[in-house]
């Protein structure tokens, strides 16, 4: 992985859930990546939305440009 982002969310009743952006050059999908996170973390702080892509947006001081990184979400 080069680059993760992990973004909270709400639903339309206003429950809370987290969704990552990650940016990598493996060749794994979003399953795959769920199944790895799951040796590290408990359920109940996988994302329930995994978005990969080729590379993150970043700002003007190269910093990860979460604006972006929402709206694409």
């Amino acid at each position: 992985l080069n680059d993760v982002v992990i973004l909270k969310k709400k639903t339309n009743n206003y429950k809370n859930y987290l969704v990552a952006a990650i940016s990598t050059n493996l060749k794994k999908n979003e399953l795959q990546i769920r199944k790895d996170l799951l040796d590290y973390l408990p359920s109940y702080m996988i994302p329930r939305k995994i978005n990969i892509l080729s590379s993150l947006p970043k700002n003007s001081n190269g910093k990860l440009d979460r604006t972006k990184i929402k709206k694409s979400n």
